[in-house]
């Protein structure tokens, strides 16, 4: 059978908009036809010196584990990517496993909290784009996505506080009534970022 990024890796490097729908079917092929499939992929976002390789890799982890209903190795890489956040890895890759963990509604994917001050700011900028999803999975509570979310408002990076005010502003929206939540929202509306101001403007009729 070819191998996992010889199939992958020409839609992974396309540019195309229409690339990743065909890459998603493909991935679907090659996990359903492979039962080391998750394995492999695990493997590479370790130890594949190639980088678009391993980023690829972890992408595909990373969808295996939002894809509820579509893989019964799910539970698998859930579990494989909870173990990979504490491997060597770089950001890129922790990046990818924030998302999928984050959004796959499983418990396990309250780990990513810990990462809302790490170094990387694309792993910060995931953790505020996944922080809602804990909340409206039920994963975790709304006090403790608020405090994470205030935090990242504040971050240094504009990309990180435009996600961050985002997650405020879907809370806001689901029906959390935080003073915090709505000062940092607020307060979002004098950010020098113009991204940042416009997400803040989400809620500006209800504040």
């Amino acid at each position: 059978m070819t191998g996992w990024h010889e199939l992958l890796l020409p839609h992974w490097l396309d540019p195309a908009e229409a690339a990743e729908p065909l890459l998603l079917s493909k991935l679907r092929e090659y996990v359903a036809q492979s039962p080391m499939a998750v394995s492999e992929f695990e493997l590479a976002c370790i130890d594949d010196s190639d980088p678009d390789r391993r980023d690829l890799a972890a992408y595909c982890l990373a969808r295996v584990m939002q894809e509820r209903e579509s893989y019964v190795m799910r539970p698998h890489a859930i579990a494989g990517g909870r173990e990979l956040l504490e491997q060597d890895v770089s950001p890129t890759v922790i990046r990818e496993l924030v998302v999928g963990l984050g959004r796959s509604g499983d418990p396990i994917g309250v780990a990513v909290m810990a990462l809302a001050a790490h170094e990387s700011p694309e792993v910060r900028e995931a953790v505020a784009m996944v922080v809602p999803n804990l909340f409206l999975d039920g994963i975790e509570e709304a006090r403790s996505c608020v405090s994470a979310l205030t935090q990242l408002a504040q971050d240094s990076v504009a990309s990180v506080r435009e996600w961050a005010v985002f997650g405020l502003v879907l809370l806001i929206d689901a029906g959390v009534s935080d003073d915090d939540a709505s000062a940092a929202v607020v307060a979002a509306r004098a950010d020098p970022d113009a991204g940042v101001r416009e997400e803040a403007r989400g809620v500006e009729s209800d504040t």
